[in-house]
Order: structure tokens, then sequence, then C-alpha cells
């Protein structure tokens, strides 16, 4: 990604209104819904873009929470989140997320990430678990991470477990 502007820094599928975009900077950048939230650290504290996915830059059907853009190099790394609060439906995070990834989904990205953020424990790992990463790992090309609250992510340095 070059030089960005807000107007049309967004170089996928889907064009992005101005109103689902806010451009951050933060050393940590703090995401929640109700008592659901993610902390992203943003050491180099480079320029970020968070996307209001539900609601704004996707009106309807199925669409996850927010697309965050970090650039990394010449390219940037995609993080898909969906951020749930006690009762959900795996099935349906899982859609939301794929159903996002392929409205927003970039083909220049350097890593992509899809977040099911839970506000309490997250599922166990289970054979169903285990398929989701693997489709999406292998369709997507997304590392799944399924999370509690409170998780944190690292931009510079994101882990894919």
């Amino acid at each position: 990604m070059n030089s960005m502007m807000k107007g049309d820094f967004y170089p996928c599928r889907g064009k992005i209104d101005e109103e689902c975009l806010t451009i951050v900077g933060n050393s940590n950048i703090l995401i929640e819904e109700g008592r659901t939230k993610i902390k992203f650290k943003n050491p180099k504290r480079k320029t970020l873009y968070k996307i209001k996915v539900d609601g704004c830059a996707i009106k309807e059907g199925k669409k996850c929470d927010y697309l965050l853009i970090y650039p990394q190099g010449k390219s940037f790394d995609e993080h898909f989140l969906e951020l749930k609060g006690k009762t959900a439906r795996l099935s349906r995070l899982m859609e939301q997320l794929e159903n996002s990834i392929k409205i927003l989904g970039c083909n220049g990205f350097r890593k992509r990430f899809a977040y099911a953020i839970f506000s309490n424990r997250a599922p166990r790992v289970t054979t169903q678990i285990q398929g989701f990463k693997r489709r999406f790992k292998e369709e997507l090309r997304a590392h799944l991470l399924i999370k509690e609250s409170k998780f944190e992510q690292d931009l510079e340095h994101p882990g894919e477990t």
C-alpha cells in the first residue's frame, strides 16, 4: 500500500465509505463491543486502518464487526474481527468471518487473520474447530484464532495459534 488517502486507500474488493474508516496510530489499540474486547499492540506506532464492517462497510447479510489493515513494508496484514458475548453459535461466527473475507479481502495481503473473540471462555478445541481452522487456512488463506476477551495481539509479530 502506497501512501494511502482516507478517501481511496482500500486497494481491494468492496469500496469503503469514509464514515466506516478510522485511522489510528496509537501504541495500543483497543477494540470492544459490550464486554468483549481485544487489544492490538502497535509497538512501531504505524498508521493503521480500522474499518467498521457490521452495518457500515457491509450493510446486509452475514458480516464480522471490524477489519484492521496493518501496513507491512509494501504489503499489509488483514485482521478480521468478530466479538461475541456469552452465547454465540460457532458456525454462525465462522459464516460472518468467511463472508466478510470474501467481500472485503484483498489479494495482495501479506498475512490474513480471522478472530472470533468471546466475552467469557472461548470454546475448547474440538474436531469442529480444527476443521474450521483448516478450511480457513486452505480456502481463505487465513489464520483463524478463537480467543477469550482481553486477548492481546502484537501487530508487528502476530501469533498464528
